[in-house]
């Protein structure tokens, strides 16, 4: 039976790094609520190149939307706010992102729920219906989410982090979802014409910078 919904994590999933983990750290303290556009766009250079497999990403993104195939975006960080945002930088048409559907566990009480029954809820929220099992694929880097909707008999789709020319974990969608396999990408020569190393200029940085010793807010669910 092919799939009827995609839900796609955030972190270390459509970016190649976590939100919390980069907006709330030793060297910066953004809370949630002052997060705008510019953060995820200075982070995303930090991090280059940001979004993980940009353009295998949106071709698939975009022959699911073709399909008929629902995507929705479920995440458990607390940045909400800024998932628009990411979205935003795939580089889909203005008409495929308005497709895509954004379900927050942080509402209606979900937050400090049995996940599973948490995950049931937006699945069928994003899907608009009750979906069978085997009509969801959940896409997801962290273990989190992925092990739970394993425990639901939806399909768990690892995307592990092995280099930008594996699209392993896209090819798995696709399969699902009755697409062609996509060949690796042809990765790009890396330039950095000014020779700038941001990650260590950053930490240099906060090293001679009064930081707060708040510690971050958990964006996971217990």
């Amino acid at each position: 039976m092919p799939i009827k919904l995609a839900c796609f994590e955030v972190d270390n999933t459509i970016l190649n790094f976590t939100l919390q983990s980069e907006l709330q750290s030793r060297y910066r303290n953004i809370p949630p609520e002052d997060a705008n556009a510019s953060h995820l766009e200075e982070r995303i250079r930090m991090n280059a190149p940001g979004i993980r497999h940009a353009e295998s990403l949106k071709q698939t993104m975009h022959e699911l939307l073709e399909k008929g195939i629902d995507i929705a975006i479920i995440s458990y960080t607390p940045y909400q706010n800024l998932i628009p945002a990411v979205i935003d930088k795939i580089g889909l048409s203005t008409a495929d992102r308005e497709r895509i559907k954004i379900i927050s566990p942080f509402k209606r009480g979900w937050l400090g729920g049995k996940k599973e029954k948490m995950l049931d809820e937006m699945v069928k929220e994003a899907a608009g219906a009750t979906l069978e099992p085997s009509e969801v694929a959940v896409i997801s880097q962290p273990a989190d989410l992925r092990n739970t909707a394993q425990s639901r008999g939806y399909h768990s789709i690892y995307a592990a982090r092995n280099g930008e020319e594996d699209i392993s974990h896209l090819n798995e969608l696709r399969a699902l979802a009755g697409l062609d396999t996509l060949p690796a990408p042809t990765l790009p020569t890396p330039q950095n014409p000014n020779g700038v190393n941001w990650k260590a200029r950053e930490q240099q940085r906060a090293a001679t910078t009064p930081h707060s010793s708040s510690s971050p807010a958990s964006g996971y669910v217990s």
